[in-house]
């Protein structure tokens, strides 16, 4: 069982949650994972294995908590950058997102693929959902606002289409990075694509 057994209910617990998931995230930049304890994680978050073992059973329930939360933190900023962008085109958007993934994974290289591997496996993740059908109503509303120069049949259909091709085949670099290609040729062959669908009308 890899989920962490209590959720934290009161502020000091939250606060003993966090530095153990901050002590993790440590260890996980310094060493290979076979290398990482339960022992080692209590001892850098300055607390017993006992407390430790009150929420997380193991280190790799403490890896998935790891995760989830940079995931979590992910989508705060992604659903922030399109509120604050609502009115910009589908394009501009989509390159803020992009650019913010890209500064994440640059802060935590050791995570990313085997983040977006685990973003690929079905059962997925509740705040990647979340994410999704965010960015999926900022894009149905992009494109109803534009409706009257930019052809497409079901405003919801292309916004899912477009959304999804976009979180999965950033998951994919990641998850399976290609030396020849950059982060800069990746973000500009996934923009044509969108400013391709995003064609105006012929009048």
């Amino acid at each position: 069982m890899n989920k962490a057994r209590n959720k934290p209910k009161q502020l000091r617990a939250q606060l003993t949650v966090d530095t153990m998931l901050q002590a993790t995230e440590e260890l996980i930049k310094e060493f290979d994972f076979d290398r990482i304890s339960t022992n080692k994680i209590a001892k850098r978050a300055g607390i017993s294995i006992g407390s430790l073992y009150q929420f997380f059973p193991n280190k790799e329930a403490l890896f998935e908590a790891v995760k989830e939360r940079m995931i979590e933190g992910i989508a705060r900023e992604a659903i922030q950058i399109m509120a604050e962008l609502k009115n910009v085109s589908a394009v501009v958007l989509a390159e803020a997102l992009i650019d913010k993934v890209f500064e994440r994974a640059r802060e935590h290289p050791e995570l990313v693929p085997v983040i977006s591997k685990f973003l690929l496996q079905p059962n997925g993740n509740n705040a990647l959902v979340k994410l999704q059908e965010s960015i999926i109503i900022v894009g149905r509303q992009l494109l109803l606002s534009n409706k009257a120069v930019i052809e497409f049949d079901d405003a919801h259909t292309t916004a899912y289409v477009l959304s999804n091709m976009c979180v999965l085949l950033l998951c994919q670099f990641y998850a399976q990075p290609q030396s020849y290609v950059t982060e800069e040729q990746f973000k500009r062959e996934l923009l044509t694509i969108i400013s391709a669908r995003m064609r105006k009308k012929e009048r």
